[in-house]
């Protein structure tokens, strides 16, 4: 089965390190909330479409969301900085093959 390979460009690599920064981040805002008895939130997939227009406004809610969780604002300017949508993972990611197998075989 061919694999797609596509060339890795350093913001990329950053956008990620950056998202994985705020989701660690998130995660433990989530964690110390949860064992506080405070009420725990659920995440919600991603509304992913072909233009920037709704990453835009998933963006902006996701700062709003991370402040409100107690992610200071420079912490989300640092991880999120330079952040942006790159139409070219979509393509790789619907192009995907998808691979199932039971427990059974």
């Amino acid at each position: 089965m061919p694999f797609l390979h596509s060339p890795v460009r350093a913001p990329s690599r950053i956008a990620m390190t950056s998202w994985t920064l705020v989701a660690a981040l998130l995660s433990l805002q989530t964690q110390h909330a949860s064992s506080a008895g405070a009420p725990q939130f659920t995440a919600r997939p991603a509304n992913c479409q072909n233009t920037s227009g709704p990453f835009e406004t998933w963006l902006a809610a996701f700062k709003v969301e991370a402040q409100k969780r107690g992610v200071r604002p420079q912490t989300l300017q640092t991880a999120l900085n330079g952040i942006t949508y790159d139409q070219q993972i979509i393509y790789i990611d619907r192009g995907q093959s998808f691979f199932a197998q039971s427990f059974l075989d």
